[in-house]
C-alpha cells in the first residue's frame, strides 16, 4: 500500500529532473515484480511513467551521444549547454536501471551514451578538486555497470580514496568489488 507512481509533469523537464521522475518509478516497479504483487493499476502507472521519462531522456540526449543538463528550445532560441560526463553517468545510470527492472531502453541510445564516457579524458592528478573526484567516482561506477570503467582512473582514484568523500569511498569499493570479487 506503500508504492505510489510519481506521474511526469506535462511540462518539459531538464535531464536530471527528468531522470528524478525516472528513477523512483523504476524502483516501484522493481519492487512490483520482485515481490509478485498484482496491483494492475498501479503497474500501469508505473510504466507508462516510465516509458515517459525514457522517451523524453532519448529526445535530451545530444548528437554526441551525452546529455547536458538543459537542451536547447528552438521555440526560445536558446543554444542549450554542451554534454557534461556527469550528468550523462547519471542519466546512463538511470536509463542502465530501467533496462535492469526488464523495461525498454534503447540499445543504440545506451551505446551513444557509454562510448561518449569512454572518449573523456578521466586523468586524475594532484591539483584536482575533491568534488572534480567524487564526479570522477560516480562516472567510473557507472561505466563498471557495462564493464567499461578505466583501469589507470580507477587505480588513480584508490590512491586519491583519502580525498574522496564517504559515500565517494563506498562507491570506489563496490566498483573494486565489481571489477574484481
Amino acid at each position: 500500500s506503500g508504492l505510489e507512481a510519481m506521474d511526469v509533469p506535462d511540462y518539459t523537464l531538464s535531464a536530471e529532473s527528468t531522470l528524478s521522475y525516472l528513477l523512483p518509478n523504476v524502483e516501484v516497479q522493481r519492487s512490483l515484480t520482485g515481490a509478485g504483487l498484482n496491483d494492475p493499476k498501479l503497474a500501469e502507472r508505473v510504466t507508462r511513467n516510465i516509458n515517459t521519462s525514457v522517451s523524453r531522456l532519448t529526445n535530451l540526449q545530444n548528437e554526441d551521444g551525452g546529455w547536458s543538463w538543459w537542451k536547447s528550445s528552438p521555440l526560445s532560441g536558446e543554444t542549450g549547454e554542451g554534454s557534461d560526463p556527469y550528468i550523462t553517468a547519471y542519466v546512463f545510470f538511470g536509463l542502465l536501471r530501467a533496462r535492469g527492472a526488464g523495461l525498454t531502453v534503447n540499445d543504440a541510445v545506451l551505446q551513444r551514451a557509454g562510448l561518449y564516457l569512454q572518449k573523456q579524458d578521466f586523468t586524475v592528478n594532484n591539483d584536482m578538486p575533491a568534488s572534480r573526484l567524487d564526479d570522477l567516482t560516480f562516472i567510473q561506477f557507472v561505466l563498471a555497470q557495462v564493464n567499461s570503467s578505466g583501469e589507470a582512473t580507477v587505480n588513480a582514484l584508490y590512491d586519491a580514496r583519502d580525498r574522496l568523500s564517504p559515500s565517494s569511498v563506498a562507491l570506489l569499493a563496490s566498483l573494486l568489488n565489481t571489477i574484481n570479487p
